[in-house]
């Protein structure tokens, strides 16, 4: 609030004929941030009355420092759940030509994915699709980050056709990188996304399944191929895309092969055993784990399997 007093009365002298005492964007951004670092909602709108008061001074303005008022007050929505807000700001910053940085795009869609509403879907596309729009335009060149955000908020909302869109994301995102986009790469957080997405598409059409299926093998086949390092929720989401198959050998058969790979990789953890119980029933699950009988825990496995974890004493 002092610090907004001062600006005022600097203000004043400026109107009276002072230039020397017209307010910067730089000392306009300091005091934004100063609301926004409180954190409540009330101070958010605090610093929203201050810029409505003195945006005159940055109309026009394509600086850092303006840039960075517009960014903060997206930030500080997105923290509060309330990505319309922020949305709004990222329209605005593009509006301006203020040149939003991928990580603009990114709070957004995950304060959408988070909020989970009936209109996040709808809302989460139109940012990813003016996200495009600017990296066609050479305003941005998005991260791998922001294009694996999209398909977790895909994947969240359960869209049409899922596992299709998932991996036609994953295949720009290999495009772009091919074309010179280095930090677009693929990581295994996106190729553990995308087989989120195939597990997820699970439906009642035997058909599309076996498509989403398809899909999970050859995403693990590529990330396994690649130089990233799988983890265990890589094994894991391979083991809950088994539902795609009909029960039978072809499933036991996968889910084993799954299993088996993991353990040599010492990737078994708890989240891993369970995810592998909901694929199989007790006596596979007892065959895989190799305890005939007693609790199936992580403690009571051969302790090479959970290598890459401490385990509890």
């Amino acid at each position: 609030e002092k610090a907004e007093e001062l600006l005022d009365e600097m203000n004043e002298r400026y109107l009276d004929g002072d230039v020397s005492y017209k307010p910067s964007a730089k000392s306009m951004r300091n005091i934004v941030e100063s609301w926004v670092r409180v954190g409540d909602s009330t101070s958010i709108r605090q610093a929203e009355s201050f810029l409505q008061r003195y945006q005159e001074y940055v109309l026009g303005d394509t600086s850092e420092e303006t840039r960075d008022i517009f960014r903060s007050l997206l930030f500080a929505w997105s923290k509060l759940e309330n990505p319309y807000r922020a949305q709004d700001y990222l329209f605005e910053m593009v509006k301006r030509k203020l040149r939003p940085d991928s990580f603009s795009f990114d709070r957004v869609i995950e304060a959408y994915t988070q909020l989970n509403a009936e209109d996040s879907a709808d809302c989460t596309k139109q940012v990813f699709d003016l996200m495009e729009e600017c990296r066609k335009g050479g305003i941005i060149n998005p991260n791998e980050r922001v294009y694996t955000s999209f398909i977790r908020a895909l994947t969240k909302a359960e869209v049409p056709n899922l596992a299709k869109k998932a991996l036609a994301i994953l295949n720009r995102m290999a495009e772009l990188n091919q074309l010179g986009n280095k930090g677009i790469r693929p990581t295994v957080f996106t190729y553990n996304a995308v087989l989120n997405a195939c597990a997820t598409s699970a439906s009642g059409d035997p058909g599309s399944n076996l498509d989403a299926f398809r899909t999970a093998i050859g995403v693990f086949n590529e990330l396994r191929a690649s130089k990233e390092t799988l983890d265990h929720v890589t094994y894991g989401n391979m083991l809950r895309c088994a539902v795609l198959l009909p029960a039978g050998s072809q499933r036991d058969a996968m889910v084993a092969t799954t299993f088996d790979l993991c353990c040599k990789c010492g990737f078994v953890n708890s989240f891993v055993l369970r995810d592998l119980e909901n694929a199989v029933d007790e006596q596979m699950l007892r065959k895989l784990t190799q305890i005939p009988q007693g609790e199936v825990a992580v403690e009571n496995l051969p302790s090479s399997w959970s290598r890459r974890f401490k385990r509890k004493r």
